[in-house]
């Protein structure tokens, strides 16, 4: 008989951090090559005291009045905090997860889906006017890059225990909302089967009213060879802040990777920031789980059916590419 979930011995956490620009889809890049990033360092939850203690016995030491995060620590003191992490992932067999949005893709992606849904509207019989169905709610690009990485972290439990497994994901920050969404949102999408029925209104130019009771239903069912079992048994998602010596260690991958990624893109604002070769300089890539040979890239797009990753350089139009791409989106689309 299978040990129920509730029993399982597999037991891990992943503590999340972010950098960078987080804002929301309707904002464009302000730099070029502007970028957002989420990572994570997971642990077997019974090792979380013994990892604890020996960040506490490090001792490292912030500036006067600063609290204790990385970049407000003296140099030298950084530099030991990234070998530290370094001895750490090595000695304790620790994995690590990060994805990296580029601020211009994900935006000009928000516009180009606008675009689409603005032409499909555009192409419809009916006289009804759709409320909303020629614009949607910006997202958040921290929302975004989290959940990236959360599905990467399932998809390692998957590859190693077939869902056996119960996954913990935390953060010293205090985004309550966006926490608690995340793990709907990422739920939902592992389901094997997921039936969302949107209920709106729309306006009738004819009768001068508006028409109530109208409703839009997305269905779709994951593929068996995905091989991705998350049940809300599997993942939760504690608000609970990460204690300051354990938060140390997302907080120092996030940094760790957003000074390498900048300086790449600060060289090549198109540089695609998901790809191993960006992280060509990081003791650390071979602990990053989308870089091993066990999982395909871009876990996440394939999960939300991207035909391509949200890389400033996918989006060749810019700035006016709004457009692009939009018809053959649009064109998908049957005119009601």
């Amino acid at each position: 008989m299978d040990t129920p979930i509730n029993q399982t011995r597999n037991r891990f956490v992943l503590a999340i951090d972010e950098a960078g620009a987080l804002g929301y889809t309707d904002h464009d890049e302000k730099e070029p090559g502007e970028f957002g990033l989420a990572g994570g360092v997971l642990y077997p939850e019974n090792a979380e005291r013994h990892i604890q203690a020996m960040v506490e016995r490090a001792a490292f030491q912030a500036r006067s009045g600063y609290k204790l995060h990385i970049t407000d620590m003296p140099v030298p003191e950084q530099e030991r905090l990234r070998q530290f992490l370094d001895d750490l992932v090595a000695g304790e067999s620790l994995w690590l997860f990060y994805s990296a949005v580029s601020a211009a893709g994900y935006h000009l992606e928000y516009r180009r889906r606008r675009e689409a849904a603005a032409k499909a509207n555009a192409a419809r019989k009916s006289k009804i006017k759709i409320s909303g169905g020629d614009r949607s709610d910006p997202d958040r690009l921290l929302e975004e890059v989290y959940r990236d990485v959360v599905f990467d972290a399932i998809a390692w439990c998957n590859d190693e225990y077939d869902g056996d497994y119960q996954l913990t994901v935390r953060s010293d920050r205090t985004e309550e909302e966006i926490l608690s969404r995340l793990e709907t949102s990422v739920l939902s999408l592992l389901q094997p089967e997921h039936n969302e029925i949107t209920r709106g209104k729309g306006f009738d130019p004819a009768t001068k009213k508006v028409i109530e009771g109208g409703r839009v239903s997305v269905e779709w069912k994951m593929p068996d060879s995905f091989g991705i079992k998350c049940t809300r048994e599997n993942l939760k998602v504690d608000l609970t802040p990460l204690a300051t010596e354990m938060a140390l260690l997302p907080d120092t991958l996030v940094n760790w990777i957003s000074h390498l990624l900048g300086a790449l893109v600060a060289r090549n604002p198109d540089a695609r920031l998901n790809e191993k070769a960006a992280l060509k300089d990081f003791p650390l890539a071979g602990r990053i789980y989308r870089f091993t040979q066990k999982v395909p890239p871009h876990v996440a797009d394939t999960l939300l059916g991207r035909k391509q990753p949200l890389d400033r350089v996918n989006y060749p139009g810019r700035p006016d590419t709004g457009a692009a791409g939009a018809e053959d989106e649009a064109a998908a689309i049957e005119p009601g």
